[in-house]
């Protein structure tokens, strides 16, 4: 007796005549060969003839990297909303898979449901170092993805096939189908399954950031810090970000946490009344507490959205090991916390290292300075913005001239900057009036192997210049007459680059980390900058000048 295909439509069978389905019906160019079929049939069949090759697509695929126990996440629409047609797709996808006889899958609420108990974003599940988990739970070693993206009158389908080993992406396939009443039907009265909001999606993020340091450079104990503004301030914001990362770290169980009380005793202990994290204070955390590593950093409102910027150091060096970072989008929510600032405290003054030095009342503090006690001391607001350029407002490609010749817009991790296609050094000027005292800043990204110069001028000509470069994932300058100074960064990111200038002194800083230090006798202003470097290797962005 001869032995029938295994269910329907299991897989399409190519013919010189059209798709030959595992019932026996034939299809060419979408028409039944059969009279008397409902167009609805009709639709229903070809989706049916669709998903099989587009499924056939991915075994062949996962078949030829040599890939046995895979995963199917549920496919999302392009806003990473998880709905009852990327649930279908995905069933049917796991059901092609199990009765092709080739492959141990996963089953998808199964899937779904270790990514939550885990707290594992499924970008994040992607990532070398969650991986691990899910290898060692699930056994997988393939994950499939993909959105669906209404077209209106046509559906289309992407997915992406990629290792669990290293998170590449090493298949892909894609289909599209008409889409009539009973089709739309579905799309549209889909439930939706509600995703988390901005912010606490971005949380999640940061302390999915924060624990793979944690875990990758063997930490066990952590302190982390309030987080406050780059005036020094700890808004709602900056103790809400504290207290969620608190939760989701100590929930994660990798390591331990210690809490804010126990910091806050080192501090009235040793008569401390502001957490700027100086050196000192740092070394205190790791002798008292027995922590080896610090998070610390800023919250940054740039309008539209808030940068979180942390660093991770070790106690004794007070060196960055590690950084995490997150841009959160500036809804209703983050902006009601951004307006309720707390008011100044001994708890809530918080500064930065680098907003320590920006405060009117105290000159620029010499590197190895040290004081037995921190007066509490308000900043002072800044007068004006003097200069600014994010490159947002330009298309990616536009040549830009009237910073320098074959400058151009870029676009990385979500921000434009510019770079250039010019091989070899490019110089961008500036004609700016800077005032007495400033901040000024610009975000670089990439790897230089020669040195670049930043260079201001007065009307009279002098110069006050410094040499920078990111090599070996070390931001590195050079200070006239001065060794040369370094300190961790990630070439891979966007760094912040910083100079404040208060009367003779000037300090440098990467991501609000102290470098160098430096000082100058000029008797005019500034009157314009210059910054020479290679832009075919870094890209630049967010240039920003602020008075003091």
């Amino acid at each position: 007796m001869m032995k029938t295909l295994p269910m329907l439509c299991i897989f399409a069978l190519f013919s010189s005549a059209g798709i030959v389905l595992a019932d026996g019906l034939e299809y060419n160019t979408g028409e039944r060969s059969r009279e008397g079929v409902t167009t609805t049939e009709k639709t229903i069949h070809n989706l049916n003839a669709e998903i099989d090759n587009f499924t056939s697509n991915i075994l062949q695929q996962l078949i030829q990297n040599d890939k046995k126990n895979i995963a199917v996440s549920e496919f999302s629409d392009l806003g990473g909303n998880i709905t009852d047609i990327g649930k279908f797709i995905a069933d049917e996808i796991i059901t092609r898979l199990i009765l092709s006889g080739k492959l141990k899958v996963t089953e998808r609420k199964y899937f779904s449901k270790i990514l939550k108990d885990h707290r594992l974003l499924l970008t994040k599940a992607l990532d070398p170092a969650s991986t691990q988990t899910l290898q060692n739970i699930l056994g997988i070693d393939a994950i499939i993805t993909g959105t669906i993206v209404d077209l209106g009158t046509r559906l289309k389908i992407n997915a992406n096939i990629c290792s669990s080993a290293s998170g590449d992406i090493f298949g892909a396939a894609h289909l599209e189908s008409p889409v009539d009443d009973n089709l739309r039907n579905l799309i549209e009265q889909q439930t939706l399954e509600p995703r988390e909001s901005n912010l606490k999606n971005k949380i999640e993020d940061l302390a999915q950031q924060i624990t793979q340091s944690m875990v990758e450079y063997k930490k066990t104990k952590l302190v982390i810090m309030e987080l406050p503004n780059l005036s020094g301030e700890i808004t709602n914001l900056g103790k809400f970000l504290y207290e969620e990362l608190v939760s989701r770290l100590m929930m994660y169980k990798y390591f331990d946490v210690i809490e804010k009380k126990l910091y806050d005793n080192i501090l009235a202990e040793s008569d401390r009344d502001t957490v700027s994290l100086t050196s000192d204070l740092s070394k205190e955390i790791g002798r008292v507490l027995g922590a080896d590593a610090v998070a610390y950093g800023t919250v940054s409102n740039l309008g539209s959205s808030v940068d979180i910027n942390i660093r991770l150091i070790t106690p004794e060096t007070a060196i960055p090991f590690a950084v995490a970072r997150a841009e959160i989008t500036s809804d209703t929510t983050v902006k009601l916390l951004l307006e309720m600032p707390e008011k100044n405290t001994a708890s809530s003054t918080q500064t930065s290292s680098l907003a320590t030095f920006m405060d009117e009342n105290k000159p620029l503090q010499k590197k190895n300075a040290v004081k037995s006690k921190t007066k509490i001391s308000r900043l002072r607001k800044s007068k004006r913005i003097f200069f600014g350029e994010d490159f947002s407002k330009y298309p990616v490609g536009e040549l830009l001239s009237n910073w320098g010749e074959g400058i151009s817009v870029t676009e990385s991790q979500g921000k434009k900057g510019i770079t250039s296609k010019i091989s070899g050094e490019n110089t961008l000027i500036q004609q700016i009036n800077f005032p007495d005292d400033f901040h000024f800043s610009f975000d670089i990204k990439g790897t230089s192997w020669t040195w670049g110069t930043i260079s201001f001028y007065n009307s009279l000509g002098d110069r006050f210049k410094m040499d920078l470069r990111i090599k070996d994932n070390l931001f590195c300058v050079n200070l006239t007459n001065k060794a040369e100074a370094k300190v961790s960064c990630n070439a891979d990111k966007y760094n912040k680059v910083s100079l404040i200038k208060k009367g003779k002194e000037y300090q440098v800083y990467l991501n609000d980390v102290f470098v160098a230090s430096d000082s100058f006798e000029n008797k005019e202003h500034f009157a314009h900058f210059s910054l020479t470097c290679r832009l075919d290797t870094v890209s630049l962005t967010n240039f920003a000048g602020t008075e003091l």
